[in-house]
């Protein structure tokens, strides 16, 4: 939902989403989404996660020769940080005070933890119960913590304000609007 939103900030008509087997699966994909872009345009939007080095010697190494129309983006360090880029609209979405929201979330080792402690001290029993895992689940998050995300992305999140925190949201929205340009 969240590069379908940024997409239409920008210009482009999104798609075809074609995620939804795992980060390595769509590593694994990325020179076929480079050949299509051949033809067409193509984005695809991957979280750095725990890569190490720079953002930019991973794009290097994942996609070596980017076809024109073709633009890999990266969440630093995943989608999570560029909504709490938006900070008021999650803190009132999450019901938490804004000053929990972290000011530098570009910066956050492990954002979607981060996500999931900010809906831990929510007001709300709801998100409480939807966005935490319970304890001795072994889950990272919440039963529905992705569906509650989404919801974030699509009705909530501020992509502008957003943008005014996290440099890397920054870039993304820099490289896709050329390519609407390009389209």
């Amino acid at each position: 939902m969240a590069i379908r939103r940024i997409m239409q900030s920008v210009g482009l008509v999104p798609g075809l989403g074609l995620g939804g087997n795992g980060r390595e699966a769509l590593l694994n994909r990325v020179p076929n989404y480079n050949r299509a872009a051949r033809v067409g345009p193509f984005v695809v939007l991957i979280d750095f996660e725990r890569d190490q080095g720079c953002v930019g010697a991973f794009v290097r190494r994942v996609l070596p020769a980017p076809s024109e129309l073709m633009r890999l983006r990266v969440a630093v360090r995943s989608i999570e940080s560029w909504f709490m880029a938006d900070a008021d609209s999650l803190a009132r979405y999450l019901n938490v005070p804004v000053d929990r929201i972290p000011a530098q979330p570009d910066t956050i080792a492990q954002p979607k933890l981060q996500m999931v402690n900010l809906a831990r001290r929510s007001r709300s029993s709801v998100i409480r119960r939807e966005m935490v895992p319970r304890e001795g689940s072994g889950r990272s998050v919440g039963p529905a913590y992705t569906s509650r995300m989404q919801e974030f992305a699509r009705f909530h999140w501020n992509i502008e304000r957003a943008a005014d925190t996290s440099p890397s949201l920054l870039r993304s929205l820099r490289a896709l609007k050329t390519l609407a340009e390009c389209t």
